[in-house]
């Protein structure tokens, strides 16, 4: 009989090619619901197989927000809610800390600080908030 692990290994070969298509798909769903197992791997695979790309996004994105807000909760409570949330609403956690990051801009151009403020820039890389 396989086993969850076997079932996962299915999930993944069904994917390793970068595409994924109905019939492999179908298989491992029938390996799922022969083993008796509701697992959400299986249910992306599906939405992937019909091309239902941004259906699969917002469920992935459900998924991994609530896991990790479920974390924050359990660790820091509210302070870690409101730190994982707080830079997707554009609000300063911490505006002292966010303010000394705004300053390197405005040091001599050459040193490290102006540099880095530079380089975090150009590359659209956030600074700590």
């Amino acid at each position: 009989m396989a086993s969850v692990a076997d079932r996962r290994l299915a999930v993944v070969m069904t994917t390793i090619d970068g595409e994924v298509r109905r019939p492999p798909t179908e298989n491992v769903l029938q390996l799922g619901r022969a083993m008796g197992v509701d697992e959400h791997a299986t249910k992306t695979l599906g939405e992937l197989a019909t091309h239902n790309r941004l259906l699969t996004r917002i469920d992935l994105t459900r998924r991994l927000m609530g896991r990790f807000l479920g974390d924050a909760w359990r660790d820091e409570k509210w302070t870690g809610v409101r730190k994982m949330v707080a830079p997707l609403l554009d609000v300063d956690e911490e505006p002292e800390v966010s303010l000394r990051y705004k300053k390197l801009g405005l040091l001599a151009p050459g040193t490290l600080g102006r540099e880095f403020w530079e380089h975090c820039t150009a590359r659209g890389f956030p600074f700590p908030r």
